[in-house]
């Protein structure tokens, strides 16, 4: 009565089917960095019931016409993205969803990580857990169980003087300091280049670890977006991370505190800023929000650092950076990055990073 088949996004007639089908599912849909997606058809009408997408591990757009559920739809659908993963040696997967649609993917085998009712719910299915990745953490880095940690969440794309500026005010002040890179490949500078620029200028700092960030510090590329209100999505967002890492990660690598930079400017920063002290301190997590370095009257970020670079301001970006960044700057070009990163994600938008962290 089924015939599964690739849904090719390249092929307009493909896509606006899908489009078209999602949008009566009331989920909206991106093509930009799917990488295999995946539809169920009516064996003689050839009719599309059903469809599944992968990026990466994440599986999303999960959808079957209401009058072919109950029919082991959405089980074969996760079976076929599943198996296409592990051909590309991908055995973790992470799905978010409805909280009412928990039970539904936990009878195919998900397991809950943490839900923000009434707004999304994330699972997963392998082998890893929150528990196993701390576990990792620790002993890749050597933490001891006695002692407290403070944690940093970065993006750095790229590191600046102004993530150097909040790391140091953070040692100033705490015996260990844990500083989490944001590992998703979703920024312009890859993650490899990002932690590298900051273990070169870090170095010899015992009383900081270097850690990527792993699956659950979420970060914008692999969010649920498709099935919120506008006017819930960054709510969700950033409720989900907050108590994601309140509930699970800080208590796993002993985090008393966690750092933070002001932002006076942008609303997304400003309220995960917001969410943060709401959420961890409630968990007893202090959360210490520090101002933000300035150069002639602005905040150093990151995006400055990238318009400057675009356009060769040589000068003002020794006062930006610190000097490994204007290293890799002055040997890498803006086009030649921008373009590897488009071809990696597919993406052709501007290179913004996650909560402009």
């Amino acid at each position: 009565m089924f015939a599964f088949r690739e849904i090719f996004l390249s092929h307009a007639a493909d896509y606006d089917e899908l489009a078209v089908f999602l949008t009566k599912m009331n989920l909206t849909y991106n093509k930009y960095g799917v990488d295999y997606c995946i539809g169920a058809y009516h064996s003689d009408t050839d009719e599309l019931l059903g469809t599944a997408s992968l990026s990466g591990h994440v599986i999303h757009n999960v959808a079957v016409n209401p009058a072919y559920q109950k029919q082991g739809l959405t089980t074969a659908l996760l079976s076929a993205i599943m198996s296409y993963g592990a051909s590309k040696h991908i055995f973790y997967f992470q799905l978010f969803t409805k909280p009412q649609n928990i039970s539904l993917f936990c009878n195919a085998g998900f397991r809950l990580v943490e839900q923000v009712s009434p707004y999304v719910a994330l699972l997963e299915f392998g082998q890893q857990t929150p528990e196993s990745w701390c576990r990792r953490v620790i002993r890749e880095n050597n933490l001891s169980s006695t002692d407290s940690y403070a944690a940093i969440v970065m993006n750095c794309n790229p590191y600046t003087l102004g993530h150097k500026y909040l790391i140091e005010r953070a040692t100033e002040n705490e015996q260990n300091v844990l500083i989490f890179v944001v590992e998703e490949n979703r920024s312009m500078l890859p993650f490899a280049d990002r932690y590298r620029l900051m273990l070169e200028d870090l170095q010899n700092r015992p009383q900081i670890k270097l850690c990527p960030s792993g699956p659950y510090i979420i970060s914008q590329g692999t969010f649920p977006s498709y099935f919120l209100k506008s006017s819930d999505k960054l709510l969700a967002q950033t409720l989900l991370d907050a108590s994601l890492f309140a509930h699970k990660i800080a208590p796993l690598l002993h985090i008393s505190a966690r750092y933070i930079g002001t932002e006076p400017q942008d609303i997304v920063t400003k309220t995960y800023n917001q969410t943060l002290q709401h959420i961890l301190e409630k968990s007893h997590i202090e959360v210490k929000e520090i101002p933000r370095v300035e150069y002639n009257g602005a905040p150093i970020s990151a995006s400055a650092v990238r318009m400057h670079w675009k356009n060769q301001n040589w000068a003002i970006l020794e006062k930006l950076v610190p000097a490994s960044t204007l290293s890799y700057l002055q040997k890498n070009t803006y086009a030649a990055v921008l373009a590897k990163y488009e071809e990696r994600t597919h993406w052709h938008d501007n290179a913004n990073s996650s909560f402009g962290i």
